[in-house]
This record gives C-alpha cells, sequence and structure tokens, in this order.
C-alpha cells in the first residue's frame, strides 16, 4: 500500500529470525539485529529515511537512525519500545514478563514464539499463516542491555497506538510518547496491524511521514554510507581483484 503511494520501502530480516532462520546462531545480540538495518538502508542506497520499529524492534530502529543520522529524517514507532540507556527489554518489561520470558526459553537460549493472543492475530484469516511464520528467537535479543547512541534530539519522533493491545509495557510506552511529544496517533487494532490492519497501519504510517521533512538531497550524498558503515570490506572502483592462489 505504501509502495503504491510513491514511497520507497526497505522491509529487511534480521540475522536467524522469519526467513533468515537458516543463519541463526548462539552468538545473535541486538547489535546484530542493528547491523542489519543499517546495512540494508546502505546497500539500498535510498537516500532519506524515516524509520519503523515495531514492538521490539522499537529498539533496532532507534539505535539504527542514531548510526544513520546522515539519513534518518524521522523515527516511527509502531506498539514498539521506546529505548531507555542501559537497560534491557526484560528491564523494562518487569518482573511479570520476565518470568513469562523464562518460560518460553528452550535449548538455553531461544525463546519459542508468544502465543497468537499475544499478536492479536487470534481468529484472523491470516492466523494460520501468521504462525506458520513464527520462529524462535535468541534469549540475548530480550536481555541485552541498549548500549547505543540516541538520534539527535531534533529528530522529529511519532508513536503508533494500537488500541486493541492492551499490554501493560505498550500502554507505558505510549504513555511516555506523549511526554516526549512524539506525534501521536491511534488506531483500532491489535499489536500486529501489519497483518489484521495494514490499511490503517498504512495510512497511519503515511500521515507520519508527512510530518517529517525530508532532508534535502544535497545532504546525502553517496560517500555517507562508505564511512566505516558497512560492515564488510568490498572491492573499491579502480582496484584489482588479484586472482586466489
Amino acid at each position: 500500500m505504501l509502495r503504491y503511494a510513491g514511497h520507497n520501502v526497505l522491509t529487511p530480516g534480521l540475522t536467524g529470525l522469519g526467513d533468515r532462520a537458516h543463519l541463526l546462531r548462539k552468538d545473535l545480540s541486538l547489535a546484530h539485529y542493528v547491523d542489519d538495518v543499517v546495512n540494508a538502508a546502505c546497500f539500498a542506497h535510498t537516500g532519506p529515511a524515516i524509520f519503523v520499529g515495531h514492538s521490539f524492534s522499537g529498539l533496532v530502529a532507534t539505535a539504527a537512525a542514531a548510526r544513520l543520522e546522515g539519513l534518518a529524517c524521522g523515527l516511527i514507532y509502531v506498539d514498539a519500545l521506546i529505548p531507555e540507556p542501559g537497560k534491557a527489554f526484560r528491564d523494562m518489561a518487569g518482573t511479570e514478563f520476565s518470568m513469562v520470558l523464562a518460560a518460553h526459553v528452550h535449548d538455553g537460549w531461544l525463546v519459542r514464539p508468544w502465543p497468537l493472543p499475544v499478536f492479536g492475530v487470534a481468529g484472523s484469516v491470516l492466523a494460520e499463516d501468521f504462525a506458520a511464520r513464527l520462529t524462535s528467537t535468541p534469549l540475548a535479543a530480550f536481555t541485552d542491555q541498549y548500549d547505543f547512541p540516541h538520534p539527535d534530539a531534533g529528530l522529529p519522533r511519532a508513536f503508533i497506538r494500537c488500541t486493541r493491545n492492551q499490554n501493560p509495557l505498550i500502554v507505558a510506552q505510549a504513555a511516555k510518547a506523549r511526554e516526549y511529544g512524539f506525534d501521536y496517533l491511534e488506531i483500532d487494532s491489535g499489536h500486529a496491524p501489519m497483518i489484521t490492519a495494514p490499511d490503517l497501519l498504512a495510512d497511519a504510517l503515511a500521515r507520519c511521514a508527512a510530518r517529517m521533512p525530508l532532508k534535502p538531497s544535497a545532504e546525502v550524498y553517496s560517500a555517507y554510507c562508505n564511512r566505516g558503515l558497512f560492515r564488510t570490506s568490498p572491492a573499491r572502483s579502480g582496484q584489482t581483484l588479484e586472482a586466489a592462489p
């Protein structure tokens, strides 16, 4: 829907999750997920970008926007966590969540998916397809402290609240967003509006984006992503590649 409206949209997967589940390994961390998003944006070379984080990925989107301060022109939280320096997801969620988290841990380092009602998709015609695509998440995603820079205070921010989700943690995040003066919208949806209410979510994202002016293209120069941001060492134009012995 957003692409049809003329937006250039990236939906990067996180290493070890979803269609990248074959890359799952024990050393994955929150930092790896931030790298996933940063590299996706850099390799796509799309220019000015609004970063959108849903749920847990509010942590990832915030850190990625801070790393790509030369590209970021907005940050939108969709029923998402607004990070607090030095605190992990588990710390922000509290004691009750810690007990739920412990009950979902398997093999010592993985967390099995939450029940469908948590996502707000139970009863949806897409529930079966949704469930089939859920994968276990490394425990580190919930226990790694947020030790990343925060975006510049002047970066526009918005929060989209899914009103059918009454999870106390998300309710608290919405209150925090309003206290901080974020642009604030509510939609009649459960916690996974991209599944159950994509039209409402697309409209809300477009409305938020319209109030986040893009940076002039002159400020987004082609060399930006090459300044130590890529997590690789590609051959540069003009270099000679030597054959392996």
